[in-house]
């Protein structure tokens, strides 16, 4: 039974990638004490309404369509029209948070139950997003759940009387659970025990991934995936009927008017609708990314009027259909940007030390420099050359070609360093030079380049030349040495040692070149050499180097006979965190290993063998934001460094877009540092630093024009706009600040005297203008702030070295308010500092840290409407938002977000200094 298992969670694995070809934190208690300043949220930018492996959905009886935003980590609520409403939760596994949430239903109340799968529990919320209970913990025993997928709510009879029950889809238990649950915020939760068992007999399951049951809350309907066949159940878990000739169902939507039932076929990528009786009706969809066409069609649901919602989770969308197929409407889009992921499942060096990484959601190949800025893209869905479905593994010869695993469709594809496709081979099969999904390709860097295949369902490695002529193979299904029970991917070295990941067997093998065993080392499990849901695995080339093997959300480093070297990485978002670390490779000549993080879309970058943290190479996160400003309309606009981006959040920090690619071309960026809003014309002003420029830009971000000084900027680091158009821009190389006319002409420079004297600069970083145009720098060096007049005459300075108050360590942006007071970020101290306008320190808050109201590195601030301030944490990767509260209001420690989540909020009373102001 437990190798069973362990297989369904490897079938599961390579099924979720083959069909698949920013939480706004809201508080509901503050807290205040007069004249402090109150954390009130953290921005990142995941953005809101954009889907990523959406999984479920069900509509609600007020209409709303919930939709699991699996990837995301997240639950979203839509208009039937697609437009966003709210959304909750985040990766996590306390109370309100999701790993990879894979069902979702409501009940008569509209309150929602979902499946949070990655961590075996159901959660129950209000229809708000309030969590209200959980139940279930990760497991094959009572009460247990194991990767639990649909759910469904009903009335049905229990001992006589009606209660209100929920299934549960308890997919690698093979398994359908039943629980007792209470109307409203009721914490009723009384298991009713399960049905099923694992096999292919009548009332036996193999995957399934839902549950639905009839209106009249007599029949359960269960999607079988892998049995490939919906079976019909009493209530109770009797078995009373079978229909077959799908091709792996997912879900299952019944209309409670009609009774006609609703499937995902998701193998065959079509949707089917049937009668009550299983009567085929009708069946509409192709697989494509047109309206109407589906990759991965998987969660459905159908309204009170028949309209049938799916969400598609290759095309990271939700679809709308009339009751026989007809398309309607869609929405959502996911991480299809240049320089974005879906699902990365794969990691690829050349010789250059270019960085190839393989997209699989958005079935295609995209090209990095060294230093991880975009370079090129190829690839699309389909079966013909240059095409791919579900491709899980990418090599580059030394020559400089590309390998890639084109899984699903059993075969290998090779193209140019520039992606041109040049040729392939392969076919589904048994036979030599056949494939039964090839999870892994790996290329021998000696004398001929072989080229070797994890051919994962026929057991075994195959090896190949670079033209494709095959050469031999070795192992079989089983256990024992030199088999295995799923060869899921492979590494090779200078010397021709070959290590075999076998994941169900939870192990590597090593073999000689010809394929002659040599040793192996693992156990299942999640403790120090372990490798449960291990599914990568990368060898330094050297004879007898390390062994790296990327698991769920971990790095271990092996020696080349399986001893233990040293270990990183956790779950979460974080730098040096993961969710579903997938492939990755070693460049232990750079000390770099490059790790795909499935669940994040993003690839990590560390050092190989002390694991420190270089970076990360797409994602949706803030990197390094540096500056921000805010538009009298509300909109703040981020200066997201590391990323070569402009991104731009609501009010209340919903992420709505983002512009600008790493380039030197008008509207490219390279590392742009601070961001400032013309209140003439309401565009955009960025310090773009690697270029030596400042660019605008439209509202939208579409380029208007350049500018610098006569002789060129060095480094121009902040800027400001007065009220008249004015623009001073801090030349930090040039130890100045210049200043033009809302047109870009120069009108003259600030503070060219010597470093050490008033009205000179040591290394100027950020300026602002007061509302009577009067000019303040930061002296990031000098450890001070000085004022000038509108014509650049020095008027005063303050601040000295020092963490007393009034003193600075390392400032590098200042803001200020309505009323002329000034806030500093006041970096290496890790706080802001309130200051008036002639210096003099008012008040202070901010520490060390990551958590809410604390900094890593403030690197920005400014002010905005409503009293608010925002901060730019350049190593916390977020924009951090503050509200002054003058009246004392009652006190709270914490606040909660829409999940019910617990939240650190500095205590006012510390952070706020003779009694504010």
């Amino acid at each position: 039974m437990r190798m069973q298992t362990r297989r369904t969670k490897l079938v599961t694995a390579i099924i979720t990638a083959i069909a698949a070809v920013a939480l706004c934190v809201v508080p509901t208690a503050q807290a205040a004490q007069s004249g402090g300043a109150v954390y009130r949220d953290t921005w990142t930018a995941k953005p809101s309404g954009l889907l990523a492996d959406p999984y479920a959905l069900a509509v609600a009886p007020d209409g709303l369509v919930y939709v699991a935003d699996s990837a995301n980590h997240r639950i979203q609520v839509f208009t039937q029209n697609g437009d966003f409403v709210r959304a909750w939760g985040s990766q996590g596994s306390g109370p309100g948070q999701f790993q990879s949430p894979r069902g979702i239903t409501t009940d008569p109340d509209g309150y929602v139950y979902v499946s949070d799968t990655g961590n075996g529990r159901i959660e129950k919320f209000s229809p708000q997003g309030q969590f209200i209970w959980q139940w279930g913990t990760l497991g094959t025993g009572a009460n247990q759940l194991q990767n639990p997928a649909g759910l469904d709510v009903a009335t049905v009879q229990v001992g006589g009387t009606p209660q209100l029950v929920l299934y549960i889809a308890d997919s690698s238990n093979s398994r359908i659970s039943r629980l007792i649950v209470g109307r409203g915020a009721n914490p009723t939760r009384v298991p009713l025990g399960v049905f099923g068992a694992a096999g292919a007999g009548d009332g036996q399951l193999n995957l399934p991934f839902d549950v639905k049951v009839s209106p009249d809350g007599t029949r359960a309907y269960v999607a079988d995936a892998l049995n490939n066949r919906i079976q019909v159940f009493s209530s109770t878990g009797t078995f009373q009927n079978k229909w077959t000739g799908f091709f792996l169902p997912n879900k299952i939507s019944i209309d409670s008017s009609s009774g006609s039932i609703y499937v995902t076929n998701t193998g065959a990528r079509t949707v089917r609708k049937l009668s009550s009786s299983g009567t085929l009706i009708t069946e509409w969809g192709t697989q494509g990314t047109g309206e109407g066409e589906f990759e991965a069609p998987r969660g459905i649901a159908v309204d009170s009027t028949g309209r049938v919602f799916v969400t598609d989770a290759g095309n990271n969308r939700v679809e709308r259909f009339s009751s026989t197929g007809t398309y309607q409407a869609q929405w959502g889009g996911g991480n299809s940007e240049e320089g974005q992921f879906s699902k990365p499942s794969d990691v690829a060096l050349d010789s250059a030390g270019n960085i190839y990484v393989l997209d699989t959601n958005n079935a295609r190949v995209q090209k990095f420099d060294a230093a991880g800025h975009w370079l090129l893209a190829w690839g699309s869905p389909g079966t013909g050359n240059g095409e791919f479905k579900g491709p899980l593994s990418i090599a580059v010869t030394s020559t400089n070609e590309v390998y890639v695993a084109d899984t699903a469709n059993n075969r290998i594809q090779v193209f140019s360093s520039t992606g041109n496709y040049l040729r392939k081979w392969g076919s589904f099969g048994t036979g030599n030079g056949q494939f039964n999904l090839p999870t892994g390709v790996a290329v021998s860097k000696a004398a001929g380049s072989e080229i070797y295949v994890a051919d994962s369902n026929n057991s075994r490695v195959q090896v190949f030349s670079q033209a494709g002529a095959y050469q031999r193979k070795w192992g079989s299904p089983g256990s024992g040495t030199g088999q295995f029970q799923a060869a899921y991917d492979l590494s090779v070295q200078n010397d021709g040692s070959v290590y075999v990941l076998d994941s169900i067997g939870c192990r590597v093998e090593k073999f000689t070149s010809a394929g002659v065993y040599t040793t192996q080392w693992g156990t299942c499990g999640t403790g120090s050499a372990q490798l449960s849901g291990a599914f990568g695995i990368s060898a330094d080339p050297a004879a007898n180097g390390s062994v790296f093997v990327s698991q769920n959300f971990r790095v271990q480093r092996f020696s080349s006979s399986g001893g233990i070297q040293n270990t990183w990485g956790s779950s979460g978002s974080g730098q040096t965190q993961f969710s579903d670390a997938r492939g990755l490779v070693v460049d232990t000549g750079a000390n770099r290993a490059y790790v795909a993080d499935a669940g994040n879309n993003r690839v990590t970058v560390f050092g190989a063998f002390f694991a420190s943290f270089y970076g990360v190479i797409g994602g949706t996160a803030l990197q390094g934001p540096a500056g921000a400003d805010v538009s009298a309309s509300g909109r703040t606009y981020v200066a997201d460094t590391i990323n070569n981006r402009i991104a731009v959040f609501d009010p209340e920090g919903n992420f709505i877009t983002a512009w600008g690619i790493y380039g030197t071309d008008p509207g490219q960026l390279k590392s742009p540092s601070d961001v400032a809003v013309d209140p003439v014309d309401d565009e955009v002003l960025v310090t773009d630093m690697g270029n030596n420029r400042v660019q605008k830009f439209s509202p939208s971000g579409a380029f208007v024009g350049q500018f610098s000084s006569v002789d060129g900027f060095a480094s121009p680091r902040g800027l400001d706009v007065g009220d008249d158009g004015s623009v001073y821009v801090t030349d930090t190389g040039n130890q100045r600040v210049a200043k033009f006319s809302n047109a870009g002409f120069s009108q003259g420079e600030i503070g060219l005297g010597p470093a050490l004297q008033d009205g000179g600069f040591g290394e100027p970083y950020g300026v602002a203008v007061s509302p009577n145009n009067e000019i303040y720098v930061v002296d990031r060096s000098r450890n001070r702030v000085q004022r000038f007049s509108s014509s650049g005459v020095f008027q005063a300075k303050f601040g000295s070295t020092g963490a007393g108050n009034g003193q600075f360590s390392g400032p590098r942006d200042l803001a200020i308010d309505a009323s002329g007071n000034v806030y500093v970020a006041d970096t290496d101290n890790d706080r802001v500092q309130k200051l008036a306008a002639d210096g003099s320190f008012l008040t202070k808050w901010g520490s060390g840290g990551a958590a809410a109201g604390q900094f890593g590195m403030a690197a920005g601030i400014t002010t905005g409407p409503n009293g608010r301030i925002g901060v730019a944490d350049s190593e916390n990767a977020n924009y951090q938002l503050f509200e002054w509260l003058p009246s004392r209001v009652q006190h709270s420690s914490s606040m909660t977000d829409y999940g019910g989540n617990q939240l650190e909020v500095p205590d006012p009373t510390e952070t706020t200094v003779n009694g504010g102001f």
